[in-house]
Order: structure tokens, then C-alpha cells, then sequence
């Protein structure tokens, strides 16, 4: 039996026979980084057995629908402003950014718009892998982690273009 998913899926889980101490949860949202011809590895589990555990699918639209919270900030570095979005989605950390240069005509909505596609693209997730417990889903620990990229961008510790 070949599975229905590629690495970068995201998938929700819908039902857990067996419990067991891999941090899934019924409803939780889970990126799929390895697929073998009968096994999934999921982002921040051990295991790569499911057979007792059911995924469904979750489609890119979908999965932008599921974000529980969302944050913006935005920094002047290096003469460029840098938007940072944070967002929430089960309990997956996403950040994106928008970097503008200080010449351009601000936009604040197409800042938000570029660095929230950024954030749920599993390709330019700055914080890929990052995962937070329900009860730690409060808008200062998104405030805290979005300082946090603007830092690690403003020192060189997460480069990214724009910034040098």
C-alpha cells in the first residue's frame, strides 16, 4: 500500500487508535517530511509507523483558513523595512517576511499579504519545525517570537534577500 502524501503535505489527523507518546493529538496539523513506500515522517515525531493512526489531507487554501492567530511586526534594518508575520496553525509556528527598501512607496498591505504567503509556504518558513502547546497560543508569545526573527535577520543568523 503506497501513501497518498508528499513531503511538504500538510496533513490533519482525524483519528488515533493506539495512544502513544509521539505529541499526536485528533485535530492537530502536521507537515509530512519523509515518505517511504509505506511510511510518512511527520515534523517533531519519532515514529514513522501510522498504521494505527489516521491523516487526512489538507489542501494549501484550507490549510490558510486553519490559522488560529496571526501576528505582524515590522523593522527598519540596513535601510530596508523588514514585516515579519507569525501565524499559528494547530500548534505549527509559521514566520514569513516582506522586505521593502526605504525608497519604495510604503504598502502596508502587501507587506502583510508577501510575508504571510511566505509564512505558510514550506519553502520559505523562517521557523520550520517550531511548535508551540495549545495552552501557549497567547499573541506575546508571537509578539516574542517575531523579535526574535528581526534579531536573528538584524545580526546575520537567518540571512534571507534583501539583507546583507
Amino acid at each position: 500500500m503506497e501513501t497518498k502524501f508528499k513531503i511538504g503535505d500538510k496533513v490533519r489527523c482525524t483519528k488515533i487508535l493506539n495512544v502513544r507518546q509521539d505529541y499526536i493529538r485528533v485535530g492537530g496539523i502536521y507537515s509530512v517530511c519523509y515518505v517511504g513506500k509505506d511510511t510518512v515522517k511527520l515534523e517533531n515525531t519519532n515514529s514513522i509507523d501510522w498504521t494505527d493512526t489516521q491523516f487526512e489531507l489538507i489542501k494549501q487554501k484550507e490549510s490558510q483558513n486553519n490559522i488560529q492567530m496571526k501576528y505582524f511586526k515590522t523593522k527598519e534594518i540596513l535601510s530596508r523595512s523588514i514585516t515579519v508575520c507569525v501565524t499559528v496553525d494547530g500548534s505549527n509556528v509559521n514566520t514569513g517576511y516582506a522586505v521593502r527598501r526605504m525608497d519604495d512607496e510604503p504598502n502596508v498591505e502587501l507587506a502583510k499579504r508577501i510575508s504571510l504567503g511566505r509564512a505558510n509556504n514550506t519553502k520559505t518558513n523562517l521557523t520550520t519545525g517550531l511548535t508551540i502547546t495549545d495552552s501557549l497560543t497567547e499573541k506575546y508569545i508571537l509578539a516574542a517570537i517575531a523579535n526574535k526573527v528581526l534579531a536573528d535577520i538584524e545580526n546575520g543568523t537567518i540571512v534571507i534577500k534583501g539583507i546583507r
